[in-house]
């Protein structure tokens, strides 16, 4: 959401917020920043957490972290 020397009405989220390149990382974002522009103080996404990550093979595999 805010990185480094953005100007203050300079937000950035999913593959552009530096943080994982994952569609629901990305929604989850959009949802808190959606809330904070509408007034609401919503936490950001930690940066430091594993996140799940699946690849859809046969057999199944799956990674988190």
């Amino acid at each position: 959401m805010r990185a480094g020397r953005l100007p203050t009405w300079l937000h950035a989220i999913g593959d552009a917020g530096g943080g994982a390149p994952l569609t629901h990382m990305g929604k989850y974002e959009a949802r808190v920043l959606g809330a904070r522009l509408a007034g609401a103080h919503e936490t950001p996404p930690p940066r430091d957490v594993p996140v799940p990550q699946v690849v859809f093979t046969d057999p199944q595999v799956a990674a988190v972290g």
